[in-house]
């Protein structure tokens, strides 16, 4: 019958110091592969003139931003507002 390994507190250390350091690879890694990604995007975004959401803007306060002036100018077109 073979012989179980008792593993000690140094195995234990060892374990964890390196998995911490595939762990900081892999994060360090994923972030550059996003970051020139999203530099990808950015330079398509102007060179095919695609609007992008910038930061602090959301979908939901662009087309509320659309329908306010659309029934502003609805309403202009009925004759309740003066221009």
């Amino acid at each position: 019958m073979a012989r179980m390994k008792r593993f000690t507190a140094k195995d234990s250390e060892e374990f964890e110091d390196e998995f911490h350091r595939l762990l900081g690879y892999l994060v360090r890694h994923s972030a550059r592969f996003d970051f020139y990604v999203g530099l990808q995007l950015n330079w398509m975004a102007d060179y095919y003139n695609f609007k992008l959401n910038r930061p602090g803007t959301s979908r939901r306060s662009e087309a509320l931003k659309l329908g306010k002036r659309r029934s502003h100018e609805q309403q202009a077109l009925l004759g309740r507002i003066q221009d």
